[in-house]
């Protein structure tokens, strides 16, 4: 998806945006009270769940970077004794 794209529907300004475009359509086309109040709620709805996907990716992206530098900064190497790496640094010597 384009980046563009991603930005304005994460965006709740652009949901603001949509659902007042929307109730200003249905009142110039004289629909009732109670159909704008439920289209204005739906756009909302569907506004907040797109908002918190894209928030929730960006979070997951964001741990996994963190992530995958944290293991390339300190890799874990398995010894033929099952004694990994950060315990051969960390274990004092036997003298």
């Amino acid at each position: 998806m384009n980046d563009n794209l991603k930005t304005k529907l994460g965006s709740r300004k652009f949901w603001a945006f949509a659902a007042s475009v929307a109730m200003s359509a249905l009142v110039l086309f004289g629909t009732d009270a109670d159909t704008i109040t439920k289209v204005v709620a739906l756009v909302g709805a569907i506004g907040s769940c797109v908002v918190y996907m894209f928030a929730e990716a960006s979070v997951d992206a964001a741990r996994e970077k963190r992530d995958h530098k944290i293991s390339q900064r300190n890799p874990v190497i398995q010894t033929k004794d099952g004694i990994d790496y950060h315990d051969l640094v960390l274990r004092k010597p036997n003298i």
